[in-house]
């Protein structure tokens, strides 16, 4: 009996070390700004969503016209993508470019901030950042 208590312990501490990002970014997130090279970039409402799911995060949101999903790792102020994918509607030019810019920043951050109600993700390389809120 203990036995078995000590291993379902071990596995369910693996299980949330895994997530450690999680509960953090666990959650909904509305786009409050977009920055490109310095220049604070037009909004189109848009939102992003995690949800824990084991060793990473499922991500799904609406990036202005379309939806996208996808899975990330966020840990130690590390943010990693990993099998996106989105609808392909047509809209707006200006909807269209944010959306493009948008899922950029979202599919090349390489990391994040969570400060209160503010999530932050970055491309230093591309010098792209994307800002949420609660």
């Amino acid at each position: 009996m203990r036995k078995a208590l000590l291993v379902s312990i071990g596995i369910m501490a693996l299980f949330f070390s895994g997530c450690r990002g999680a509960d953090k970014i666990d959650g909904k997130w509305n786009t409050s700004a977009l920055i490109k090279e310095g220049v604070s970039q037009p909004i189109i409402e848009s939102f992003i969503e995690f949800k824990a799911d084991a060793a990473k995060l499922s991500v799904n949101g609406n990036s202005g016209i379309n939806l996208f999903n996808g899975y990330v790792t966020a840990e130690n102020g590390k943010f990693i993508s990993d099998n996106f994918a989105s609808t392909r509607m047509s809209g707006e030019p200006a909807a269209m470019e944010f959306e493009q810019l948008f899922l950029e920043a979202l599919t090349s951050a390489d990391t994040y901030e969570v400060s209160g109600n503010k999530l932050v993700l970055k491309n230093s390389s591309k010098n792209l950042t994307l800002e949420f809120t609660r």
